[in-house]
């Protein structure tokens, strides 16, 4: 209706030409895309390389870009400086990272990631490995700095690990089909739900919101 009232009554408006603003792209947007483009072409990324490897997830925390490879392959990117850095131990036909999450709660990115049981044939084991992001910003971290969560369950696929952000909890079906609900602030375990007859694992979180 306004819109009507406008175009029948209102005089139609139009600015000046010499007061016309032309919209440009702030400078340190510019920077940050070519210098990302500058270093994704050192770490062989580029659309121009044969291997044209798949990204699956990029993370930002502040200046620092995290980005998941297909090949579980970790690249940290830092705005500021343009540095980059590696995290190679989740690449390898052993060990392959699958997802990353940045835990708000205790400032530190978990990895989701698949291990090749020993102990048989076939099959893979879901983990779960932490590190601070002060330690991923400092880009000077060794295997003491990735500490492993919840490793005393077994979590042979077709198990699964899933991070509800808004509740700030985890939530895990283990080898056995128990699901288990963990606290983010410190992985204290909240609730175990062992009812064969569940399915669907959201009408857990449902179930848990309700009570």
């Amino acid at each position: 209706m306004f819109n009507l009232i406008r175009q029948k009554f209102l005089p139609k408006f139009e600015l000046p030409k010499k007061y016309e603003m032309k919209i440009k792209k702030p400078k340190f947007l510019i920077n940050i895309k070519d210098s990302l483009e500058d270093s994704m072409e050192s770490l062989s990324l580029s659309s121009n390389n044969v291997d044209k490897r798949k990204i699956i997830e990029i993370l930002f925390e502040e200046e620092l870009i995290i980005i998941l490879m297909e090949d579980g392959e970790i690249i940290l990117y830092d705005i500021i400086t343009t540095k980059t850095k590696k995290i190679t131990k989740y690449s390898s036909l052993t060990k392959m990272a699958k997802s990353l999450y940045i835990n708000s709660m205790r400032k530190s990115l978990l990895i989701t990631y698949i291990k090749k049981r020993r102990d048989l044939n076939e099959g893979f084991e879901l983990k779960l490995s932490e590190i601070t992001i002060n330690k991923l910003k400092e880009r000077q971290f060794n295997k003491k700095d990735f500490s492993k969560i919840i490793k005393n369950e077994s979590m042979v696929t077709p198990a699964f690990i899933e991070f509800d952000d808004y509740n700030k909890i985890l939530l895990t079906m283990n080898s056995l089909g128990t699901y288990k609900i963990w606290n983010l602030k410190d992985y204290s375990k909240k609730m175990e739900i062992t009812d064969k007859r569940i399915e669907d694992y959201q009408k857990i979180l449902l179930l848990l919101l309700k009570l």
